[in-house]
């Protein structure tokens, strides 16, 4: 049985007592409203059903997130070692010099998360981007599993089923520790910062890891970048404690623009003052300009017969919104095939799917955007499910778009990140719920 069995049980259990959902559903809203699980100073939605998927289907996430950090992990490589390849990526010298930069410790790229559009009917998807170190929403799923685990829909789910969550904070924290095991300059018992633009950051996940470090015996800091200081040749708090590892949650990306105000965490990285995991050398992989680079023949060149296929079939295709790069007409002409984002925001921020402009509102975005560090990328065919929400004060179900992201930890999967929506963009700004991700297992 695969998941649309699942959900059409779950569904039909719904069904059967509405009002009794909606009462339990509206509960489940009153935990969230009460949780941490806040994004942007706002509470985050989530519909009715958790998202299900099956044993079978877990294996073949483990085998994709395999394959993706293997390819992944070489793309890192070859851009080290390889002064032509990079001149693709066309990275400013600041930036090169810091990716080139020895982090002291083996692993290229200590965490990622990989979102996808996944067709749950035949396992096949397309990628739609890759998450570094600033990879987020742990807590998300952590609050939102809390909040469905006591629904009447679950308990009567489970009176026949299995269902288990991931678990999303010791998983990453072990998995980091081992890392750390290879830096060159590790002490017995390092004392960690979590870094990063606190204006930025989703806090409430922050002391939730920070609580997590502790727990296993970690003395641990939430810091603010621009508060991390250098003195004895150390990295420090502002209070003037010594730094021996840098969980970065600061993503490159804002780090670059505000480069004076990281200058020390910059100065750390470029000394070996404290290990920093991630390194600015999973920003290779971070930034969007990846999705052309990797279907082209300087990346088929290092790579064996079975990833180049792995990459034909589920990177879209991708090119720079530059003039000369690709055909106006044909773009807008065709609009809901495609979709333009820039090279390195995050949070969907500058983003423009077709499918959710007129021809005169998206030419007019790709106009705009033209030779303004843009790509533009195959629209990738979006797969439905039924689920339930509140809206306009009714109880009923409707059909959604989704978006699956997957966390890997130092090269292993560890869970999944769901997301679903009605627009051609996923995500909480274009009204995008969020669930928590649950594998099946009969009793």
């Amino acid at each position: 049985m695969n998941e649309n069995k699942y959900n059409e049980i779950y569904i039909d259990n719904i069904n059967k007592n509405l009002y009794e959902h909606e009462k339990s559903y509206k509960k489940a809203i009153d935990y969230i409203h009460s949780s941490t699980a806040i994004y942007h100073n706002e509470y985050i939605s989530f519909p009715y059903m958790p998202k299900m998927f099956t044993s079978e289907t877990i294996s073949f996430f483990k085998e994709v997130s395999a394959v993706t950090h293997r390819i992944l992990t070489k793309v890192i490589k070859e851009y080290i070692k390889n002064k032509e390849y990079r001149k693709l990526f066309k990275f400013d010298k600041r930036l090169e010099e810091l990716i080139l930069k020895d982090t002291g410790y083996e692993q290229l790229l200590p965490i990622v998360r990989i979102d996808l559009f996944f067709n749950e009917d035949d396992n096949s998807f397309k990628f739609c981007e890759f998450n570094a170190d600033g990879a987020s929403a742990m807590n998300e799923d952590r609050e939102l599993y809390n909040a469905i685990k006591d629904t009447l829909a679950f308990k009567e789910f489970t009176k026949e089923y299995e269902l288990s969550n991931f678990e999303l904070f010791y998983s990453w924290i072990d998995e980091m520790m081992k890392i750390y095991s290879t830096y060159k300059y590790k002490v017995q018992n390092p004392t960690v910062a979590i870094a990063d633009f606190l204006e930025s950051a989703t806090i409430n996940e922050f002391n939730i890891f920070k609580k997590c470090f502790e727990k296993r015996g970690y003395k641990t800091f939430i810091c603010d970048v621009r508060d991390l200081k250098i003195e004895d040749n150390k990295l420090k708090t502002k209070d003037g404690d010594t730094i021996d590892l840098v969980y970065r949650r600061a993503v490159t990306g804002e780090m670059m623009e505000k480069y004076e105000d990281a200058s020390a965490l910059i100065k750390a990285i470029k000394n070996n003052l404290a290990c920093v995991i991630g390194g600015i050398r999973t920003q290779v992989i971070h930034n969007k300009i990846i999705f052309m680079i990797l279907r082209s023949e300087a990346t088929y060149s290092f790579l064996n017969e079975e990833e180049i296929k792995f990459i034909k079939k589920h990177i879209p295709y991708t090119v720079k919104l530059n003039s000369g790069e690709f055909d106006i007409k044909e773009v807008v002409d065709n609009k809901d095939g495609y979709i333009i984002k820039p090279y390195d925001l995050y949070g969907s921020r500058g983003v423009y799917a077709g499918v959710d402009h007129t021809k005169e509102e998206f030419e007019k975005s790709v106009r705009e955007n033209t030779n303004n560090g843009y790509l533009l990328q195959e629209y990738a065919k979006i797969y439905k499910t039924d689920n339930f929400i509140i809206e306009d004060n009714k109880f009923k179900m409707d059909k959604f778009d989704n978006l699956t992201g997957l966390y890997i930890y130092n090269g292993k999967f560890k869970g999944i990140l769901s997301r679903q929506g009605r627009e051609g963009i996923i995500c909480g700004a274009k009204g995008g719920t969020t669930l928590t991700n649950l594998e099946i297992k009969n009793k």
